[in-house]
């Protein structure tokens, strides 16, 4: 071998360096392995977790809403109210009033029907309210002896014709009246007079009505008349319960007269009217009325140059004038009973000029005249007790006598 030649041998330092690099990276290598190996068992066992034991939904309950009270259908209705009578109910918006005079001569207080829908008359829907009358039987008795008869209308089974219905704290009778169509009639008795309801109207109409029908005080004031009379200028001063009225008679256009010393003036029972002897165009008699409840003066009836013998208010505020000529061979006597309640409540209420009632409508149905046929000699004097009413002569001697419950 050569001296020139050098032989290199490896160094044991580096073959060292590099098996330590070796095993660094293949324990980093590891590490990573291990992290992520982990890390992935971690997210497994939530995962099962989960579906072992989802998690719970929280579900806020659905509180229904307040409801409103149902809207009553007869709110916006129109109300019939009669302060004489002492009733009031509600009816449809769209009925109109019918206030034709006819109606009242016929005995009606109210009449409402729907106009403007193309049916026929027959076919429309509404109602009637008759005058309230006086009656001792109850609403049953009433309807089978003033309705209700056997051999009439075919058409409905006589044993369902008549029944009772109770409405609230009401109980009416009820009456199915069938002919051409079929009408129900409801009655019903209160403080001693019977009212009467005559339908055409759906079922579910006519309960509505009913269930706003009720009975009041009659009149809504607490006013009443207390005293009234006339003073020396013939005027009359009437004194109520709040104030003092003073009215103008017709015995105010007469110079001298008196009438102080012998006209007629009487306040009715209820202390709602005063009626008096009056004068119309200075020289004929006439009788005239004050309504405090309507604040107006009403003439009833001119008698002419005929006497006014007698004036006296029932005790139902009906009005007994007793007339007549004095001095005569034959006895010439009138006796007249005025509805008073019913004419001025349904009467002047619905006319434009109500001073100026007589002559310009027909009383009559509002009116009666007992029968006087047989007197001996004129009678000139009115006298009034609980029950009856007497036709006097000066010598208080009776000539008639008549029972005021059939007056």
């Amino acid at each position: 071998m050569d001296k020139d030649t050098e032989i290199l041998k490896p160094t044991p330092h580096h073959s060292k360096s590099h098996l330590n690099l070796a095993l660094t990276m293949t324990g980093a290598v590891l590490l990573v392995l291990l992290v992520i190996i982990f890390l992935q068992n971690q997210q497994l066992k939530q995962e099962l977790n989960m579906i072992k034991s989802p998690p719970k939904i929280q579900i806020t309950s659905l509180t229904s809403p307040t409801l409103s009270p149902a809207i009553d259908p007869t709110s916006y209705w129109k109300t019939y109210r009669d302060k004489i009578f002492g009733f009031e109910f509600k009816y449809p918006s769209e009925w109109t009033d019918k206030y034709e005079f006819d109606s009242f001569q016929q005995g009606n207080l109210f009449y409402a029907a729907e106009v403007g829908t193309g049916k026929q008359e027959g076919e429309r829907s509404g109602m009637i309210v008759s005058i309230p009358i006086q009656t001792n039987l109850d609403a049953e008795k009433y309807t089978q002896l003033n309705y209700y008869t056997k051999d009439e209308d075919k058409v409905v089974e006589s044993s369902d014709r008549i029944s009772q219905k109770k409405v609230g704290n009401l109980n009416f009778t009820k009456l199915l009246r069938c002919s051409l169509g079929c009408a129900e009639i409801y009655t019903i008795v209160n403080k001693g007079y019977v009212y009467s309801l005559n339908f055409i109207a759906e079922e579910k109409t006519i309960d509505q009505i009913l269930s706003t029908f009720k009975f009041t005080d009659g009149s809504q004031s607490n006013e009443k008349i207390i005293d009234a009379n006339f003073t020396q200028d013939c005027s009359i001063v009437i004194k109520t319960s709040q104030s003092n009225i003073r009215l103008i008679t017709g015995f105010g256009q007469s110079k001298n007269s008196r009438c102080y010393q012998f006209a007629y003036i009487r306040t009715s029972p209820s202390g709602q009217f005063v009626a008096f002897q009056d004068l119309s165009g200075g020289i004929d008699s006439k009788i005239s009325l004050y309504s405090l409840e309507r604040k107006s003066t009403f003439g009833l009836g001119v008698y002419g140059t005929s006497n006014v013998f007698g004036l006296e208010f029932l005790p139902n505020d009906k009005l007994a004038v007793l007339t007549g000529y004095k001095d005569t061979t034959t006895p010439e006597e009138s006796l007249t009973i005025f509805d008073i309640p019913t004419i001025i409540s349904h009467i002047s209420a619905n006319f434009p000029n109500p001073e100026n009632l007589y002559g310009s409508y027909n009383l009559e149905p509002f009116m009666t005249r007992p029968d006087l046929t047989g007197l001996d000699h004129v009678y000139e004097f009115l006298s009034i007790t609980t029950d009856s009413l007497y036709l006097k002569d000066n010598q208080g001697v009776i000539g008639k006598k008549f029972d005021i419950n059939k007056l």
